[in-house]
């Protein structure tokens, strides 16, 4: 009876940790998407203004 209820409570308490893992892993995933995200707009931004730069004529 005793194990039993030991077992219940380390399985009670891994799911909330296992939800937190799970948890971080897509809080890491959504901020990785956003920083690439940011240099990806970067990058664009750069890219555009030396075009535009290039394809106006020089004063």
């Amino acid at each position: 009876m005793k194990q039993a209820l030991t077992e219940k409570g380390t399985a009670v308490q891994q799911l909330p940790y296992r939800r937190w893992r799970v948890g971080a892993f897509t809080v890491s995933v959504t901020l990785g998407a956003l920083v690439v995200l940011v240099i990806v707009l970067a990058v664009v931004s750069v890219l555009v203004g030396v075009v535009t730069e290039s394809a106006l004529p020089t004063t």
